[in-house]
């Protein structure tokens, strides 16, 4: 490379470079740094560095670059500002060494346009404050999620205790309506009239305590709190038990009911009485659902260990893209509201929530409106084998009488109650309040007693502790109440009670229970 080539690559170096005096006089400037400020060789011999430099970095020159040089002998990165000959300004990146030559001292310098590096850093301070604002709205709508779930936890619990209450002020009035039915159904009377307002009232109150059932079943399935009792069971019986069950609302309405169900034993390890729920909530729903005088069928067959039990019928029907909104909860189809009869739309939510939990499905299919629909369900079965070929041997009522007392601040259950069990056999004492039920414990000797939890004066709970100090052990006390959660279970037992029946009374339990 000769010497031309030399000045050449100096003069149009990619960056600016220039010699000057350590006062900053400048004796040699390239032809790149003179073109990016505009100004021509002979004109920059006329300044010094310092004059190029915006007030700013005079200042800065003076305080920190000659004392730097002085010091250390060069400066290094510094962004600094430059005047162009028409005044504008161009940001540089300046590194500077200072060096001496026949005793003189010299800055040699070197110069970059910045103008990139400053976008650089412009988009890079931008995206970092953007990144922090994203943070910020992140961890915003984080607090704003909590707060929400939050609002929600509180929300759905206040459901629950609303549900919960709701439910129990039902059951009191039922308790007293479903008593003097079973008075009512005891009575020999010949009167037409009388049996059939009895079978009314029977069926109505039945079906008021099955839609507080099946409130509290879809509330504990939402919340997952549902505890299946599972025990190995033949699915026949059970189905067979389920239609007599369901079979007077089919009547009621005039349909006929066709019934293909095997003779032979199908085992199955489950909740006996969350099933026999899911056949009548799908037999009342085709009853329900369909015209009068209508068809339902049932059929009910085994296939490669798994059970199908399938309820058909020729009612209303369905849209096809209307199936995912059966089993929601609240649901009713806009063609079923006229067949509705005041239901909840809770039905066939509870249905597919308990058939999931007893790992089975459950289908829906309609060829559209007024065309019928039908609903398959599949459970898990288990071999014959693997249950106990010896069957429970049922437990044989006694008709001894029985001394039972009765404690209830509902004067019409108390007296309702007592007057049934007295046409059952046995001797009754009620008591309105809770001292006064343990007042009359300590003379009366009662056998069997009767405990309301929700008394006005005492809890229930308290007042089973208390008795449970004086009894026998022989004495059965068991709880009579609205509140049916599990919860309620739980603490009734804890609280010394022998048994918990939620009301209106199951007269068939509570006389199990009383033999």
């Amino acid at each position: 490379m000769n010497e031309l080539d030399c000045d050449s690559l100096y003069d149009n170096a990619p960056c600016g470079m220039l010699v000057t005096t350590s006062d900053g006089k400048i004796e040699v400037a390239n032809a790149t740094f003179c073109s990016w400020l505009g100004y021509s060789f002979p004109q920059l011999q006329l300044k010094k560095f310092q004059e190029l430099l915006t007030v700013g970095g005079r200042v800065f020159h003076q305080t920190h670059w000659v004392p730097l040089l002085q010091l250390q002998g060069s400066v290094s990165e510094v962004q600094m500002e430059m005047l162009h000959s028409d005044g504008s300004r161009i940001p540089v990146l300046i590194n500077a060494i200072r060096r001496v030559r026949d005793n003189c001292p010299y800055d040699e310098i070197a110069i970059f346009v910045a103008t990139d590096r400053k976008k650089y850093e412009k988009e890079i301070i931008l995206s970092r404050r953007q990144a922090e604002q994203s943070l910020q709205q992140l961890a915003s709508a984080k607090e704003q999620l909590q707060q929400l779930n939050e609002q929600l936890s509180i929300a759905d619990r206040r459901k629950d205790e609303f549900l919960a209450t709701l439910a129990h002020e039902l059951r009191n009035p039922l308790a007293p309506m479903r008593n003097v039915v079973e008075v009512m159904g005891s009575l020999d009377t010949d009167h037409g009239v009388t049996q059939w307002a009895t079978k009314i009232l029977s069926r109505q109150v039945q079906q008021m305590t099955h839609l507080l059932d099946d409130l509290m079943d879809i509330s504990r399935i939402s919340n997952g709190r549902v505890e299946l009792r599972k025990a190995y069971i033949d699915l026949v019986d059970l189905v067979n038990s389920s239609v007599e069950m369901a079979r007077p609302q089919i009547e009621a309405r005039g349909h006929s009911l066709q019934l293909e169900i095997p003779n032979n034993p199908v085992y199955s390890l489950a909740d006996e009485t969350r099933l026999t729920q899911v056949i009548i909530n799908l037999l009342n729903n085709s009853a329900k659902y369909t015209p009068l005088n209508g068809h339902i069928h049932l059929r009910f067959s085994v296939n490669d260990k798994v059970a199908t039990l399938c309820v058909s019928d020729n009612g209303i029907g369905f849209e096809p893209d209307e199936i995912n909104a059966l089993f929601n909860i609240f649901t009713q189809l806009e063609n079923g509201v006229d067949y509705a009869e005041g239901g909840l739309g809770i039905g066939l939510s509870l249905v597919k929530g308990f058939v999931e939990l007893h790992d089975g499905t459950i289908s829906a299919h309609s060829k559209g409106p007024n065309q019928g629909s039908q609903f398959i369900v599949t459970l898990p079965i288990v071999e014959p084998t693997s249950v106990s070929s010896v069957p429970p041997q049922p437990v044989e009522p006694t008709n001894t009488a029985k001394r039972i007392l009765i404690i209830d601040d509902n004067e019409d259950a108390a007296n309702s109650l007592a007057l049934l069990l007295e046409m059952q056999g046995h001797v009754t004492a009620t008591a309105y309040s809770g001292s006064d039920g343990i007042i009359q414990s300590s003379s009366y000797n009662a056998d069997v007693i009767l405990l309301d939890i929700g008394l006005p004066d005492m809890s229930g709970y308290d007042i089973a502790r208390t008795l449970r100090k004086a009894l026998t052990a022989n004495t059965l006390l068991i709880a009579t109440t609205g509140w049916g959660q599990q919860k309620d279970i739980d603490m009734a037992l804890e609280a010394g009670f022998d048994a918990h029946l939620t009301k209106p009374l199951d007269l068939g339990k509570l006389v199990t229970l009383i033999s």
